[in-house]
């Protein structure tokens, strides 16, 4: 077939591909390769493989490097296909439907040119077709994905009342409710409080979703809502190492992209009961919102002390507290003499005099002295465990509820200042 004779699409070929594509993507993508004389490969927007004329690939996502990067992806581009073991010249077009690349057409050559201008007409005319098989696809894969979420909303929300019907439709997607789990729960923020990107978040789930596997070899039970990742995570007997290890590496493969400064998680405790994971998902929203306030990397609810009491409770409550232990402190308190960063220091090295002159390059005799004086102005014996006690769990407030503006107000108003 000479160039001129390949510059408009035959009828003959027209028929052919739309007969094919009435048969179903694989057959479309093979006769779409028949009758330009190369193989072809089809995938989604993640770069996931379709559909494909060849069987030698043994990868189902791969990458892409175009050779001109800044070219369009909705026109043809030239570029190599790189997947493990395999690499491949290629040319690639976006495959779109109202108005968005849904997918990518790829005609592969290694040893012999593509002399892709003489195809551009039938490349064209069959990405139109393969626009509506992929378009089909996703819409399948919507609504699939509609009801997948939603069992899994009514399942973190305590919606479910009976353990079978939990059971039942867990089954549905391949999941085991009938063992243990505790809830992984990922918060993903901008700065100006906004929504991280789609495809951002988009490509950190597909890793989750293979961390995931190659850890617990088992199908993922993953929750996607607006900012949250929520992930199902099942319960090894005894080995809290290993599900520390698995949040480890979502977050240190979190670092590796444009998410490394936007990502804050927490883990709620194991349930037994799959109708009490609702409660599994709350802790770890509120391990999430401490570790966040007093910089826990990974927090475990099961891990947290006073912090889980002193988060919950009523906030003027604490706050008066707060002021009935170390309010007198702050009265007499000056920036010369940081007697309250003495004493918050104090109680982080747990109430020992060598660590904590150590840490503030501080001789002992002087921290003793300036501890003597915390104690006067407080009227209370450091050494007491009781008193211990009251101090650290002040300062806790103090961190957990960013007491500091709302402090020296209430403490105005305590003292009678003006």
């Amino acid at each position: 077939m000479d160039e001129t004779s390949s510059s408009i699409v035959s009828t003959q070929e027209m028929g052919d591909l739309v007969f094919a594509s009435s048969q179903g993507l694989d057959i479309l993508t093979n006769r779409l390769a028949e009758l330009i004389g190369f193989p072809v490969l089809i995938s989604n927007s993640s770069k996931e493989v379709l559909a494909a004329s060849f069987s030698n690939y043994k990868f189902n996502i791969f990458k892409v490097k175009k050779e001109h990067p800044a070219e369009k992806e909705d026109r043809i581009f030239q570029c190599t296909i790189l997947a493990e073991s395999f690499r491949s010249k290629a040319v690639g077009q976006g495959i779109v439907y109202g108005g968005r690349i849904i997918g990518y057409l790829f005609v592969l050559f290694d040893q012999e040119s593509f002399n892709f201008p003489i195809h551009i007409p039938v490349l064209d005319f069959a990405v139109s077709l393969f626009a509506v098989h992929l378009q089909g696809y996703l819409n399948v894969l919507q609504e699939k994905t509609n009801l997948k979420q939603a069992f899994l909303h009514d399942l973190l929300y305590g919606n479910i009342k009976y353990r079978e019907e939990i059971f039942t439709k867990g089954e549905i997607w391949g999941w085991d409710f009938r063992q243990p789990f505790s809830i992984f729960y990922l918060l993903f923020y901008n700065s100006d409080g906004s929504r991280p990107a789609e495809n951002s978040l988009d490509s950190f789930l597909k890793m989750v979703e293979k961390v995931f596997m190659d850890t617990f070899h088992q199908n993922p039970t993953i929750f996607t809502k607006r900012n949250e990742i929520v992930i199902f995570v099942p319960e090894i007997q005894g080995d809290k190492q290993k599900k520390f290890s698995f949040t480890q590496d979502i977050l240190s493969q979190a670092k590796l992209t444009d998410l490394k400064d936007q990502i804050a998680c927490g883990v709620g405790q194991s349930y037994d009961m799959a109708t009490d994971l609702f409660r599994s998902y709350q802790e770890a929203k509120v391990s999430c919102d401490i570790g966040t306030l007093l910089g826990i990397s990974i927090p475990f609810f099961s891990d947290l002390g006073l912090e889980r009491i002193l988060y919950k409770h009523d906030l003027q409550d604490l706050k008066e507290y707060y002021i009935h232990i170390l309010g007198d402190l702050h009265r007499s308190d000056d920036e010369e003499s940081s007697l309250f960063k003495i004493l918050e220091s104090f109680a982080d090295h747990q109430f020992n005099l060598s660590s904590t002159a150590e840490a503030n390059f501080m001789h002992r005799n002087t921290l003793r002295y300036q501890l003597k004086k915390i104690e006067n102005i407080l009227g209370r014996d450091l050494n007491n465990p009781n008193v211990q006690l009251d101090i650290i769990a002040a300062i806790k407030i103090l961190r957990l509820h960013k007491l500091d503006i709302a402090v020296d107000i209430d403490l105005r108003n305590f003292l009678g200042a003006d």
